[in-house]
């Protein structure tokens, strides 16, 4: 099931009558949202659903979420949830539904204090887990965007790897080529982490997973960011690690 709205995004103002169709629809098992402007209410609506697939994304550089609470409320209420797939403009720190098998985050920006901030929060996920980060090396206030080097972000590298049940399996950055929009692997900057490739450009059919928030993250991100990093990650319980 796919829901989309227009401009600022679905209409909340009937969250109501949103959530008791929601909770109708016995046999749903995917649900793909498109909003730009979240509300508590509309955290709500989505309050114990049993879907097993969540897509969450923005019409305009991804969702934008002022209510991290109740997301994260709302999240960790979805006990039957194996893949979450979320696009966001800036990041927030989530509770994740422990039954969760694929996680797939897409920021418009991201800074380095919040890329340790979010491997902390996978580290301590106790399911085994695979998860996909895409994020772009800036800050952004007010839709001003600031650069932020690579290298920032690469330095932590070394930190992801003392976790024990975290394993990083590729880090790519990528470098914008062109005013199209594409991004190109940087040959200075390519990274093989633990033996796993580096893929030479950004084609989006790269990956076996098709996801349609990355589509969607990677035809609205910004021309003013210049650099964006790709990470794999996979998370085991600290017992099998």
């Amino acid at each position: 099931m796919s829901l989309r709205g227009k401009c600022r995004g679905l209409n909340v103002d009937a969250i109501q009558s949103l959530s008791q169709s929601l909770l109708s629809l016995t046999h749903l098992e995917t649900l793909s949202i498109e909003v730009d402007d979240d509300s508590p209410a509309f955290w709500e609506a989505l309050l114990g659903l049993n879907i097993k697939s969540l897509s969450l994304s923005g019409q305009f550089g991804g969702l934008n979420v002022n209510h991290a609470d109740s997301m994260s409320r709302s999240l960790a209420s979805l006990n039957q949830l194996e893949t979450l797939s979320i696009s966001v403009r800036k990041y927030n720190d989530i509770q994740l539904p422990q039954p969760l098998k694929y996680l797939y985050i897409y920021c418009s920006t991201l800074l380095p204090s919040e890329l340790r901030e979010l491997v902390d929060t996978l580290s301590t996920f106790n399911q085994t887990a695979e998860s996909k980060l895409e994020f772009g090396c800036a800050s952004c206030e007010d839709f001003c965007f600031q650069p932020i080097p690579p290298e920032e972000y690469i330095a932590i590298q070394q930190e992801l790897e003392t976790l024990k049940n975290v394993a990083v399996e590729r880090i790519r950055i990528l470098n914008r080529s062109s005013k199209t929009g594409m991004f190109d692997n940087a040959a200075a900057s390519a990274r093989s982490v633990r033996g796993v490739s580096c893929v030479e450009n950004d084609n989006r059919d790269s990956d076996n997973f098709k996801d349609d928030e990355y589509e969607r993250y990677f035809d609205v991100l910004s021309n003013e960011i210049i650099n964006r990093i790709s990470m794999r990650l996979r998370i085991t319980p600290v017992s099998n690690s």
